[in-house]
């Protein structure tokens, strides 16, 4: 009575191993399709992201001044370049108006949106700015340069421009400030406008 009692769970034992490793195969099938479900995602998006314009972060804007090597650091370091030093703006505002849209590729949809921006405010310049007057440049961090369209245009201490210049992530442009607004505790107006596109997210790191 206990060797057929033995045999009977051994039986029960061997039937659940058996089941289990029946029901692992529908489970390696399901996640096998999520996996190729998720790459294709993955590769419909990239695509779409590639054309059309990736997430994009704008940081800054922020004026790079630039001035000759003293004698003195010259002897330290004579490599031939610049010393620079960077401002930020005092004030600063974003104004964005975003159109979205639904882009499909296969059976994924895929959101993407063309921005108008709009960064406007105003820089103070301390009084040492007025030895950094080699070159002047303000720049604006976009992290996908592909996506612009248009011009991008930029008005600051009453001048205009458009700017053509871009690169490494940044629109930049070579400008003209008067030194006599540096260290006189006068504001220097900017706005710069251009539209964008991109997919994602549009994410901001301000400066200031």
């Amino acid at each position: 009575m206990a060797k057929l009692f033995s045999d009977r769970l051994l039986w029960k034992i061997i039937l659940m191993a058996a089941l289990s490793l029946l029901l692992l195969i529908p489970l390696t099938m399901i996640r096998e399709q999520i996996r190729e479900r998720q790459q294709n995602a993955d590769e419909s998006l990239g695509e779409v992201s590639g054309s059309w314009g990736r997430p994009q972060t704008l940081s800054g804007p922020e004026i790079t001044l630039f001035r000759e090597r003293t004698e003195q650091e010259k002897k330290d370091k004579d490599d031939g370049t610049l010393v620079s030093m960077s401002v930020c703006p005092d004030r600063l505002l974003y104004d964005v108006d975003t159109r979205t849209q639904s882009l499909h590729r296969a059976i994924y949809e895929i959101m993407v949106y063309t921005a108008d921006i709009t960064a406007s405010g105003s820089f103070l310049f301390p009084e040492k700015c007025r030895d950094y007057g080699v070159k002047t440049i303000f720049s604006l961090g976009l992290n996908d340069l592909r996506g612009i369209e248009g011009a991008v245009n930029l008005s600051i201490g009453g001048r205009e421009y458009s700017v053509t210049q871009g690169g490494n992530g940044q629109v930049s442009q070579q400008i003209e400030l008067d030194p006599a607004s540096f260290g006189s505790g006068q504001a220097v107006p900017f706005e710069i406008r251009f539209r964008t596109r991109g997919s994602q997210g549009l994410y901001f790191k301000p400066f200031g």
